[in-house]
């Protein structure tokens, strides 16, 4: 992934955003599955927007799953009440607009002591802000564009 050609390069990047890393795996059993998985199949470990689609698509089949009909309305209104506890916890959306309620993380490049996964440089979690306690924008705050 972009870490591993990168390499030295990436030392001192930073984010924040709604995707963990697959450094959580010894903090969350469902995380350390989907890790040993994913590079048994493509021999590297997986990217935030990998961690992060998994959850989604993991939630959305689990919507469809419990929805009484395939039909549009009957997936949205499943997918209202739908929670999974997955990779990145527990994950779902508010009836009332549909926003994902997942928390952030914020993460920063480091060099790791042994390659593990194949992995050299990895993005370690600095710190979580669990979804209730992220601010939600009010209608007067958001862009006018």
């Amino acid at each position: 992934s972009m870490l591993a050609e990168l390499g030295e390069k990436a030392m001192g990047l930073r984010t924040g955003g709604l995707f963990g890393s697959w450094m959580l795996a010894d903090k969350n059993p469902a995380m350390k599955q989907f890790v040993e998985a994913y590079v048994k199949k493509y021999g590297r470990v997986p990217s935030p927007m990998a961690i992060q689609a998994y959850q989604g698509t993991w939630w959305a089949l689990t919507g469809m799953k419990d929805a009484s009909s395939l039909s549009s309305t009957d997936v949205i209104k499943s997918l209202e009440t739908t929670r999974v506890d997955g990779i990145l916890g527990s994950f779902g959306v508010r009836a009332k607009d549909h926003q994902g309620e997942i928390g952030m993380y914020a993460a920063e490049v480091i060099k790791l002591n042994e390659k593990t996964y194949g992995a050299t440089y990895a993005w370690n979690v600095t710190g979580t802000v669990p979804w209730d306690k992220l601010a939600s924008a009010t209608p007067a705050d958001q862009c006018k564009m």
